[in-house]
């Protein structure tokens, strides 16, 4: 948007995550522990917009951690559903 501050985000630390999910590393080419938007595929912003829980314009680790988190429980919620 014209006229739009672009945000900046000051990273905890710039050492490797480790502990990432796979598709974090990926989208974060800066490797500086945070997926700005710029970072992520044009086409998919809804999907970066669900991710970024605070809405600052960034991915953070945490951010995507508790993605992860609810997608697994709700795989495993299925998966319970399926077997009864």
């Amino acid at each position: 948007e014209p006229g739009k501050e672009i945000p900046v985000y000051q990273p905890q630390s710039k050492e490797r995550k480790v502990d990432a999910p796979v598709w974090f590393t990926q989208y974060d080419r800066s490797k500086d522990g945070h997926i700005a938007i710029y970072e992520w595929p044009a086409g998919r912003l809804t999907e970066f917009r669900a991710l970024d829980a605070n809405n600052d314009g960034f991915i953070t680790l945490e951010e995507a951690k508790r993605a992860e988190a609810i997608k697994e429980a709700e795989r495993q919620r299925l998966e319970a559903e399926s077997k009864t």
